[in-house]
């Protein structure tokens, strides 16, 4: 109905001031070479952390399954601007035409941005504990991110040689609307692209679609790990529930994570994108390095034990 309207007002030549927005990065930062340590929140497989506008401060999910700064109906911010509105895809890929904001001075740490763009949605679950979302475009802007659920800190940088003598396992990225994908092995001879989605609580989820078709060309290896099958609704995304369908339960014998192994992994399939959530940061740190797409995964100290995946 918005877009008929606004073609209306074209054709008259009226003036139109909603436009179609995209993405965007032309924030300002406040500090240049600096290094900030923030304190975040990590329960029921959620991070949180302060963020405040004009004086105020708000609890915010960090989601790198989330392109961008989203803000929610509910908890409106004082001097939020509307200035048009985007075309947001939601984690089924369906698209969701939203309004879009220009948001007053937003405070993460003693770092400040000025004319940060965000979307407005309804909440997704009326439980949430947070006000708002910080997606990754903080990381596509250029800032370097460590997340560390066991010390309960976020460090972000924009010195690009920062963690440069932190030892670990180096995972190429790929973008795809502008959030991270990386290739994860969940059995031999297979492999998948996943989200890297803070988002979610889970270790390893698996597309259904990509089990479906996986099962057509690696059968008998993939059908062994199955431990049972129902029929369900699992997930949900801002324009919905995902419809009714099939949930397949399986063991993984391992699930390869760049170099990283992981062995007996409870998981299941979904209707969102095979994604790799916040139970990952169980077992070690995550650094994401914009400048080179490359997420290094940082391992706890396990005393010589080998990783066991937590049901």
């Amino acid at each position: 109905m918005r877009q008929l309207l606004i073609a209306i007002m074209i054709m008259l030549g009226l003036p139109c001031v909603a436009q179609h927005s995209l993405y965007n990065l032309k924030f300002k930062l406040s500090k240049k070479h600096f290094v900030d340590t923030i304190a975040i929140d990590f329960q029921y497989g959620r991070i949180t952390l302060p963020v405040s506008f004009n004086g105020k401060t708000y609890r915010f999910l960090l989601d790198t399954g989330a392109s961008q700064t989203t803000i929610y109906k509910d908890t409106p911010i004082e001097g939020a601007k509307t200035i048009g509105f985007t075309v947001s895809y939601d984690a089924f890929n369906r698209p969701d035409t939203v309004d879009k904001v220009l948001l007053p001075p937003m405070q993460i740490g003693e770092l400040v941005l000025t004319k940060c763009q965000g979307v407005v949605r309804h909440r997704l679950n009326t439980n949430d504990h947070f006000d708002g979302i910080i997606g990754f475009d903080l990381i596509c802007k250029g800032l370097s991110m460590k997340i560390d659920v066991r010390e309960r800190i976020l460090v972000l940088t924009d010195i690009k040689s920062f963690f440069n003598r932190e030892p670990g396992i180096n995972i190429a990225y790929q973008l795809e609307r502008f959030v991270p994908y990386i290739w994860v092995s969940p059995f031999t001879d297979y492999r998948e692209l996943a989200l890297v989605d803070t988002g979610s609580s889970q270790l390893y989820m698996m597309s259904k679609i990509n089990f479906d078709r996986a099962l057509e060309q690696h059968g008998d290896n993939l059908e062994q790990l199955v431990v049972g099958r129902t029929t369900g609704s699992r997930s949900r995304s801002f324009s919905g529930t995902e419809p009714m369908g099939e949930v397949v339960k399986l063991k993984l014998d391992r699930l390869l994570i760049g170099r990283y192994l992981l062995e007996q992994v409870p998981t299941e399939t979904t209707g969102l994108n095979s994604h790799i959530g916040t139970g990952l940061l169980e077992y070690g740190s995550v650094v994401f390095l914009p400048r080179h797409r490359i997420m290094r995964f940082l391992p706890y100290p396990t005393d010589g034990e080998s990783q066991q995946a937590k049901p």
